[in-house]
């Protein structure tokens, strides 16, 4: 094996993320920083295997159910392609075409979709407050039909993007300053960028962590944690590309 390959897995031994297996991801600070650093870890070590030409399918057989609430172009594909790299079928679960219109429940709807289904993706973002409340619904009504004994498992939901975050996309913007900025793992890094953009670095596990605790939402959503003025999507992406214009000044 690789010896990067081998690297990767072995510093996931210090970390605690067993929390994250059967459980959901709706919001990028409902992780620890143990989990997010796992998250990093594990795609790279995909990525490795990707490159090297080893497979990686973890599933000889199951679903990945994709439901867009909203037009996609980029997440669609990504999670397209997620899914085959690990050895899922891709369906797509169109709403016009289902019995959502003649009155089927969303209970009803998540529990038929998350039969063979090992993980189901959504994109609800163009209200305000109805994306995470409909995921949260979903995530209930299949958690339900597990505990139930309707489903013989239970699906992990996957957030592309509600109104108030977007995780794996954040999760590759931080992924890309991990590995190709490597002037942020330097202490002129510091000196260049602002308090903001660096605290954040640091709760996701870029730069030394003063505490374990729960990371803040990376760059999308109203939150505690997040820097003063950014808001939802726009200000986050104009947040985002100008630290990476600035970093990339400095390279």
């Amino acid at each position: 094996m690789d010896a990067k390959f081998t690297e990767l897995v072995e510093q996931l031994n210090g970390l605690d993320f067993k929390g994250m297996y059967g459980s959901d991801f709706l919001h990028t600070w409902d992780k620890t920083t143990d989990e997010l650093k796992a998250l990093y870890i594990v795609a790279d070590a995909l990525r490795e295997l990707r490159e090297n030409n080893v497979s990686s399918k973890i599933f000889d057989s199951g679903l990945a159910v994709s439901l867009f609430r909203d037009n996609s172009t980029r997440t669609r594909f990504s999670f397209s392609k997620a899914a085959n790299l690990l050895g899922l079928e891709l369906q797509d679960l169109d709403e016009k075409k289902s019995q959502i219109a003649h009155g089927e429940t969303v209970r009803e709807t998540a529990t038929m979709i998350s039969f063979m289904a090992d993980v189901i993706g959504i994109r609800d973002d163009m209200y305000i407050g109805k994306g995470d409340a409909y995921m949260a619904e979903v995530s209930e009504s299949v958690q339900q039909a597990y505990e139930d004994g309707v489903l013989d498992h239970r699906p992990t939901l996957i957030s592309l993007q509600s109104d108030s975050d977007h995780p794996t996309q954040s999760s590759a913007d931080m992924l890309y300053l991990i590995n190709e900025l490597v002037v942020l793992r330097t202490s002129r890094a510091r000196r260049l960028l602002s308090p903001g953009p660096i605290r954040l670095l640091r709760q996701a596990a870029v730069l030394p962590a003063v505490a374990d605790q729960p990371a803040a939402p990376l760059w999308h959503g109203r939150h505690p944690g997040s820097p003063r003025g950014l808001r939802p999507h726009a200000r986050g992406r104009r947040a985002r590309q100008g630290l990476c214009r600035r970093v990339r000044h400095h390279l």
